[in-house]
């Protein structure tokens, strides 16, 4: 491996002392192993502890591990080819790979073919299976990263198993992927914490011993949520009266706006960002509810586009007609739209009651009205 790789972007991020054990998340990713399929994706939004379940899942997985965290410089497809190869060389030997490698390095233009032909043949020759595994993989942009991902899930070299770790879906056919059998899919819901879990969390890595009632709070009102819950166990070591702080914890809590914020709201385009705060006064959504509120016509691509992103959508149903926000997200984005356009509020629920009522949802449309300050 070049000198003037950084070694921590081909190492396994460290593992804490204390973990939460994953038993059934873990189970799932062994699984996509033992059954032989190419790709495991893990995709959910920030904060819901995917590296550190992967971590835990190939410590025992019982094969060689090539990992890349990528970042957004890691868009040139020489630079990640580099790396990538270089990953696998650190997971096997230096002579893995090395053929590829060198055609990459001494290339002017990259020839995908003869890259893919080198490599496949490296990894027909293994005796055992390797696991790599790419890292934050939402930062890459470039289509080509992406055509030579499925170029190489094209090939389904048995010995192979990619693992991709993101916040939002990346650009391959999951879809083909899915019907053949070949995509094991670890998302929010399989993440998130059981109550088990929740406890074991408090008690066994944070130190905190809390009574059934509060832990049931907090994992209701975080549904999971890994960061969430770390967050709120933070406040509770500076609280004085942790009962108080469970009944009181919601999403406008300061340590979860901060991290919402900076994490996922701020990283969005600002049109996203309007249509976040303007239709987080209602408690469910669908393309044409969303459309009459904001004013946005596409209203099913953005939604389509947020669930696809893993902003803390929840799809209500298998058609994808009815969503949900996560419940801290929601607080953050109604908080958010009081502080940007309060004078907005009344007009947006004025809008919601009137589609309301034209289709026949007469408790919500009155809701609204209330809200509206029409409802007298």
């Amino acid at each position: 491996m070049s000198d003037a790789l950084l070694a921590t972007k081909v190492s396994l991020p460290l593992l804490r002392r204390t973990v939460v054990p994953r038993q059934k998340v873990l189970r799932q990713l062994q699984e996509g192993i033992q059954d032989g399929r190419l790709l495991t994706l893990v995709s959910a939004p920030a904060g819901y502890g995917k590296t550190t379940t992967l971590r835990l899942w190939v410590e025992e997985a019982g094969c060689p591990v090539a990992w890349l965290t990528l970042d957004k410089s890691d868009n040139e497809l020489k630079q990640f080819l580099t790396y990538m190869l270089a990953a696998l060389q650190r997971a096997e030997d230096d002579h893995f790979g090395q053929a590829a490698l060198e055609v990459v390095e001494n290339s002017a233009e990259i020839n995908v073919p003869r890259i893919l032909g080198l490599l496949i043949h490296d990894l027909l020759a293994l005796e055992r299976p390797l696991i790599l595994v790419l890292e934050e993989y939402h930062l890459i942009e470039n289509a080509q990263i992406d055509q030579f991902i499925e170029a190489l899930l094209n090939q389904a070299v048995a010995n192979l198993h990619l693992v991709i770790v993101t916040r939002e879906d990346p650009s391959l056919p999951l879809t083909r992927l899915r019907v053949r059998n070949q995509l094991t899919e670890i998302r929010a819901a399989d993440l998130s914490f059981s109550l088990a879990e929740t406890g074991a969390f408090f008690a066994n890595v944070m130190g905190i011993n809390l009574p059934k009632r509060e832990l049931v709070i907090l994992k209701e009102r975080t549904e999971g949520w890994a960061a969430g819950l770390q967050l709120a166990a933070l406040s509770l070591k500076e609280s004085a009266d942790p009962t108080r702080f469970v009944d009181a914890f919601r999403g406008t809590h300061r340590h979860i706006l901060d991290y919402l914020i900076e994490e996922v709201v701020d990283r969005q385009p600002e049109a996203i960002r309007l249509f976040l705060r303007r239709t987080a006064i209602l408690e469910q959504l669908s393309p044409a509810l969303c459309a009459a509120v904001t004013g946005e016509q596409a209203s099913g691509k953005v939604l389509h586009t947020l669930e696809t992103n893993n902003l803390f959508l929840v799809a209500l149903d298998e058609e994808r007609t009815w969503y949900r926000y996560h419940a801290l997200f929601g607080e953050l984005l109604k908080n958010q739209l009081l502080q940007t356009e309060p004078a907005r509020v009344a007009e947006l629920h004025e809008r919601a009651a009137e589609w309301y009522q034209q289709h026949g949802f007469i408790p919500k449309a009155v809701e609204h009205a209330f809200e509206s300050g029409n409802g007298g």
